[in-house]
């Protein structure tokens, strides 16, 4: 078992869930101090209940959120619940409507911008019920009677939880104070203070944060240093990637990341066997193909810019081409939704921006480096 993929895949590894997995990764800790303090700067959170390996990027991204959560109100509950969870012990029961009369109290102690809620809309007790969902698969609490789906449709619905006391490790703890701090870049700014002062380490700690929190490293301006370093101590770092996750690291003129074996599996990576990880080579196949037949303009950096209609017209041709090996959710999908469901993915993973100055897309080299296509026996087989 690679002890280090295990902490890194997984956001932590509780005892109550996996005793013997506890214990091997408990004993094995004292392997990853090179790896997890001095390269990447983390820090691992070891105690009775639960080993956590805290992964902090060095730039936050918009794919970085809590997968479920599709509104900003998922968010405001959620810390809601944790300040509600925060002074409940293990142990300890509750039902929904002394959360919910905890919520509705406390919303507006909290700078929530034009952000209102009223559980009396159907969409408010939706966002309710995926706060509730994820806080349950987190393990923070249990239902003990009753299911919170039935709160979306009935807004007196009851649920009796247990409290496990996890929520209390989610949250992490500052190395400075943050009150002051008004958005993340306080935050971060603060965080700077508490970092190690030798420049060197903090460039190394940068890189090594971003090649294992983010897609890839693309070599542009604003990351001139960090591709810098990349470039100079490319083999140390490709020692690294081998060792810990027996995986490679690709340098090209634009851009670096890490090619994962193909006997690996994690949870939130690409490609993977979602379906829509599948659908995005195919997109990206039908891109390349296209750039490759026509005179497409490339930049010196390899970005192709691409007006937004464009962009949608060959996703829904690949849709229509390819849309019979697709489970009936994306057959079945509009095609605003399928191209935006698309194009988040593209985003998510360092294929595409979008640059609000000229008003097109972007894309960038990642999108050419991993393609897929269906075999030609598919297609005879549709058309028969």
């Amino acid at each position: 078992m690679k002890i280090f993929e295990t902490l890194l895949e997984n956001y932590w590894i509780l005892k109550s869930d996996d005793e013997e997995l506890y214990y091997k990764i408990k004993d094995n800790l004292g392997k990853l101090n090179e790896i997890v303090k001095q390269k990447l700067g983390w820090k691992i959170i070891q105690n009775d209940k639960l080993i956590k390996l805290e992964k902090l990027p060095s730039i936050p991204s918009e794919f970085m959120g809590i997968e479920t959560f599709t509104d900003k109100l998922d968010y405001i509950l959620f810390m809601l619940v944790l300040l509600f969870l925060e002074e409940k012990i293990a142990g300890e029961q509750f039902v929904l409507s002394q959360l919910i009369d905890f919520i509705q109290t406390n919303f507006f102690d909290i700078d929530h911008g034009d952000i209102s809620i009223d559980f009396t809309l159907y969409s408010n007790r939706k966002s309710m019920v995926r706060v509730l969902q994820y806080v349950s698969n987190m393990s923070f609490i249990k239902a003990f009677d009753g299911d919170e789906q039935r709160f979306a449709q009935d807004r007196d619905a009851e649920v009796l939880y247990n409290v496990t006391g996890i929520s209390k490790y989610f949250v992490r703890n500052f190395s400075t104070n943050i009150s002051s701090c008004k958005n993340y870049s306080d935050i971060l700014q603060s965080e700077e203070l508490g970092l190690e002062q030798d420049v060197g380490a903090r460039r190394r700690q940068r890189v090594y944060k971003r090649l294992f929190t983010e897609a890839v490293i693309y070599n542009t301006p604003s990351n001139e240093q960090d591709y810098l370093y990349v470039k100079n101590y490319r083999n140390i770092i490709a020692q690294d990637i081998e060792k810990y996750l027996d995986s490679q690291f690709a340098v090209h003129k634009n851009g670096a990341y890490i090619l994962l074996d193909m006997s690996k599996n994690f949870k939130d990576t690409h490609p993977s066997n979602k379906i829509i990880s599948d659908i995005v080579l195919l997109v990206c196949n039908k891109l390349r193909e296209e750039f490759k037949n026509t005179n497409i303009e490339r930049r010196k950096d390899d970005i192709i810019e691409i007006t937004s209609t464009k962009l949608s017209t060959y996703i829904i041709d690949t849709k229509e081409l390819c849309k019979n090996g697709f489970t009936k959710e994306y057959k079945e999908m509009t095609d605003e939704n399928f191209v935006n469901t698309v194009i988040l993915y593209m985003k998510k993973y360092g294929m595409i921006r979008y640059n609000s100055d000229t008003l097109e897309y972007e894309l960038l080299p990642m999108f050419a480096r991993i393609t897929g296509k269906y075999p030609k026996e598919f297609f005879e087989f549709v058309e028969e």
